[in-house]
């Protein structure tokens, strides 16, 4: 689970710069995040850890454009 994590990390740093979520593609951050959250988790790419890789993913979208992002501290387990 680990290294599916790690793979799935490294892609969205190398390739996220490079190929996706410019501003011609998603003119809005907080839209990109909302639109990798649920389509990754929605298409369940990966066997194990797709939710927490499409979390991740909408915080790479915030993070770029400097926006804080997603935490869920105050939501009881």
């Amino acid at each position: 689970m680990l290294l599916n994590h790690k793979t799935a990390i490294e892609f969205m740093v190398d390739a996220v710069p490079t190929y996706g979520l410019t501003t011609p593609v998603i003119q809005n951050p907080v839209e990109s995040a909302f639109f990798l959250w649920v389509n990754l988790a929605y298409l369940q790419p990966f066997d194990d850890g797709t939710k927490r890789t499409s979390r991740l993913a909408a915080n790479v979208s915030l993070m770029r454009y400097n926006s804080a992002p997603l935490s869920f501290l105050d939501v009881d387990v």
